[in-house]
């Protein structure tokens, strides 16, 4: 007798089940609550409370799941019991229990929220038929508990249940859902016989098929993988080809790759649109933040302002099913097309689409960010494996110190009281007048500017209050008292959200003020609990801000290891990833995770590496005769060659200075010189770029003259009669990364010092941190970051294996062991030069060409 045939199944989980078929309605987060992380943190201590408290036959965190057989395939719904009481003495002897923490004050709440009983339902069916104890039964409970997470009232809400009502009602739910299982099995078979055919789209560059093999095998271990991948290694397809390959051996269900520039998300769809070329059958989807794929000029999320909102859950499972029936690729364009069809909201359409897709496309915040993290993904128990790659993940621990850090100033309370006390004389209907809001809220504050005061007056301005040992014992932190009166405005802020005053009734600008104080409040106490040994609090006073305490994440090592844990395997990679053990301290990695340095392709035969040692830029050096010095270095590198060459300088001022000494001494009418202006406008920013792109040796520049730009200032200048384009910038700025000049369009890149950031407390804070644990504060401070952004400027020239440039990097430092041991492998040949020499040596370079 045969085997029997294997069928496909389906998984869902039951939050998601319920929440997918039985939304509808309105979006309205006119009464936003607080974020998800911080419900979720308080309402997991909370849960564990209550869950302590019952008595003998309670069994908590009950795992559940039951299979539904279909012709073709079974769905699998599955999921976790919060709770389940047994007491064979009381009818109907069996009860599941849901607990919710909430905001809401629960002695106002008149019955459960439908999706938290249509969830304790669920369960209440899955034990019926798939729990032996329950096999008997005819009847169960049904506890809907809520918790308030300030006050921590509770609020029951019981049902009963027979077991015809459960199937009947659970059938129906999931026959709803089948629709949306077909199409996932259907598209699952395409798209898994497609990557078995599919072949890498080019011929391999030297050390790309090693690089590739690395990444599955990353995959297949369930590591990271750090990698330093040189630009021209075609990085970009050498990860996402063996991640789609290993999702064709079922090694994961969808990858995410990650961008930290909307620029960079350009290079992922382009290589999953090369890939769909060669017979690839992926659905991708491209996530754009609300604010720019938002229909309303300022997005404002409720029914009265705008139309995309009224009834958006009523339309919206009709155009997610013809949006992913209809197309593979959810790019921005798309999305807005079929939100437009359908009216309902581009930014919700998107993420619904992101549960259709193979792969997922967006900014590091849909991962790393507690407040923006896809929760439908990364805190749903879902039993999918995910691949994260993390592309220019040099940019990710600064950005992750800004995610899990959290400040209260005074500036902004303030601001919100004296708004309050403006608004008395406004419209007296609201119903944040009358329900006496003002006076609370403005009470409240007093309070915590009251504590605040004496913080400061505690410690002083510019102090660091407390640390964490490495033991994780916490220190006293000072802030008890300033904690508890943010908890009571909180408390009240949360009152007046959950009043959910609609739109109209209350000034636009107070209501946009209480929301952000609101959910800054709740950012700070989120943070506050989880402080570990990679905090440090400390104050600060500056006369933009004023005073403010500030819960400062000095090492994101925990907090994105916790996130990357949600995936399978990761791999985080960038041009400038040097030293690779320091990204990865800082990104989440252990001994047992991989360390990669890709070969570069670009033969060092045409770039020219240029270290100048009679310039220094240290702050206590710089004098008139530096600036000019730099600015002579400046002119006779770029003698030799006419072309187009960016100078990279270590601020603003500096740069302003050494262009006015250009401009006067050393500018001709050969040259046409653009300096980079602080604000730029992404219209400003586009025509400095277009001028490099279309600027050619000997031939003509765009005749118009971008803001904040000079030239030599003469008829022929302006046209660039000669092909000398020189750009003055920013280190570490706009021009810096992420622009991609290639050919003529760049041939030289100047870097004025080693781009060290300028001292402040925050800098002196990691410093310190750092030394106390590897003595290596100011490499991690100043040094490693500082050359990290020289060699993001370096980069921008030799995009191809058919470039050719020079690099010069001006400043004596740069010729020290600890800077040189930085230097990209491929940087094999440097000529070490002086104001005497550079131009000789320059043009010995570009001769033997």
């Amino acid at each position: 007798m045969g085997d029997f045939p294997v069928k496909d199944e389906i998984t869902v989980s039951v939050r998601g089940l319920v929440e997918f078929i039985l939304r509808s309605g309105d979006i309205d987060t006119s009464g936003a609550g607080p974020s998800g992380t911080d419900v979720m943190l308080k309402g997991s201590r909370l849960h564990r409370k209550l869950q302590g408290m019952r008595g003998p036959g309670y069994m908590a965190e009950v795992p559940l799941k039951i299979r539904v057989p279909y012709d073709e395939y079974d769905i699998i719904v599955e999921g976790r019991a919060d709770g389940i009481y047994t007491d064979p003495d009381e009818e109907p002897g069996i009860c599941i229990e849901e607990i919710k923490g909430t905001y809401k004050k629960t002695e106002k709440m008149k019955e459960p929220v439908p999706v938290h009983a249509a969830q304790a339902k669920c369960y209440a069916h899955m034990y019926l038929n798939t729990v032996p104890e329950g096999a008997d039964l005819q009847s169960i409970g049904v506890r809907v508990t809520y918790a308030n997470l300030d006050d921590e009232a509770v609020k029951y809400f019981d049902l009963d249940f027979t077991r015809l009502e459960l199937n009947v009602w659970f059938m129906d739910l999931v026959d709803s859902y089948s629709k949306w299982a077909d199409l996932e099995r259907k598209w699952k078979q395409i798209r898994q016989a497609s990557i078995k055919e599919i072949q890498f789209p080019f011929e391999y560059r030297q050390g790309q098929k090693k690089l590739a093999v690395s990444v599955y095998q990353t995959i297949l271990e369930e590591k990271k993988l750090y990698l330093e991948a040189p630009t021209g290694c075609g990085k970009t397809m050498s990860v996402l080809f063996p991640s789609v390959k290993a999702m064709g051996e079922g090694l994961c269900d969808r990858v995410f790759y990650l961008t930290a520039k909307t620029i960079t998300r350009t290079a992922p769809e382009e290589a999953f649109e090369i890939l769909r070329s060669e017979g690839l059958k992926v659905k991708t989807v491209t996530l754009t933040a609300k604010e720019k794929i938002c229909f309303l000029e300022k997005p404002d999320c409720n029914p009265i302002a705008c139309k995309y909102a009224k009834g958006h859950f009523d339309r919206i499972n009709d155009a997610l099913y013809a949006l992913v029936s209809e197309q593979t690729s959810f790019t921005r364009e798309v999305i807005l097309e079929y939100a437009e069809r359908f009216r309902v909201c581009p930014f919700e359409l998107s993420l619904d689409a992101a549960l259709f897709s193979d792969g997922v496309i967006c900014d590091y915040n849909y991962l790393f960010d507690p407040h923006a993290r896809l929760k439908r993904f990364f805190e749903s128990a879902s039993a999918e494996k995910y691949i994260f790659l993390v592309d220019e993940a040099h940019n990710l621990p600064a950005r992750a110190r800004e995610m899990y850090s959290a400040s209260i100033g005074e500036k902004e309370l303030k601001t919100l009281k004296n708004t309050i006390k403006q608004s008395l004389g406004g419209d007296a209907k609201s119903e944040f007048l009358r329900k006496e809001y003002p006076s609370k809220i403005s009470s409240r504050i007093s309070k915590v500017l009251k504590e605040l005061k004496a913080v400061r007056a505690s410690y002083g301005d510019d102090t660091v209050i407390a640390g964490f040992d490495e033991d994780w014992f916490k220190f006293d932190t000072g802030l008890e008292d300033l904690v508890k009166s943010l908890e009571r405005l909180h408390s009240v802020l949360s009152d007046y959200i959950e009043e959910r005053e609609k739109p109209g009734k209350i000034q636009q600008d107070l209501r946009d003020k209480l929301l952000d104080m609101y959910f800054g409040i709740s950012d700070f106490l989120t943070v506050f609990e989880d402080l570990g040994n990679d905090y440090v609090i400390y104050d600060k006073d500056s006369p933009e801000e004023g005073f403010k305490v500030v819960l400062f994440c000095t090492d994101p090592g925990r907090k994105t290891a916790e996130c990357l844990a949600y995936g399978r395997a990761s791999v985080l990679f960038s041009a400038t990833m040097l030293p690779i053990r320091y990204f990865k301290g800082l990104l989440g990695g252990t001994d047992e995770d991989y360390e990669v340095y890709a070969e570069s392709v670009f033969d060092p035969s045409k770039r020219g590496i240029f270290i100048a040692s009679d310039v220094t830029t240290r702050f206590r050096d710089r004098s008139e005769d530096e600036f000019f010095r730099t600015a002579d270095h400046i002119s006779r590198i770029i003698r030799p060659k006419r072309g187009n060459y960016m100078v990279f300088f270590p601020s603003y001022s500096y740069m302003y200075r050494v262009a006015e000494i250009y401009e006067d001494a050393f500018l001709t009418a050969e040259d046409t010189l653009r300096v980079q202006t602080e604000g730029m406008t992404e219209s400003e920013k586009e025509e400095f770029l277009e001028e490099f792109e279309s600027f050619r040796a000997g031939g003509q520049a765009d005749p118009g003259v971008p803001a904040g730009s000079t030239s030599a200032g003469n008829s022929e200048a302006e046209k660039g009669s000669s092909g000398t384009l020189i750009g003055f910038c920013v280190m570490g700025g706009i021009f810096s990364e992420g622009i991609d000049l290639k050919g003529e369009s760049l041939i030289g890149v100047i870097c004025v010092g080693p781009g060290i950031p300028g001292v402040d407390l925050e800098r002196d804070i990691l410093r310190t941190y750092f030394d106390g644990y590897d003595r290596m504060g100011y490499e991690y401070a100043y040094m490693y970051p500082g050359m990290n952004k020289v060699l993001q400027a370096a980069g921008r020239v030799i995009r191809t294996e058919e470039d050719t440039g020079i690099v010069a990097l001006l400043d004596k430092r740069f010729l020290s062991d600890g800077y040189r041991r930085l230097f990209p492998r491929e940087w094999t040949d440097i000529k070490v030069t002086d104001l005497e020499h550079i131009r000789e040596h320059v043009a010995s370079f570009w001769n033997k060409l």
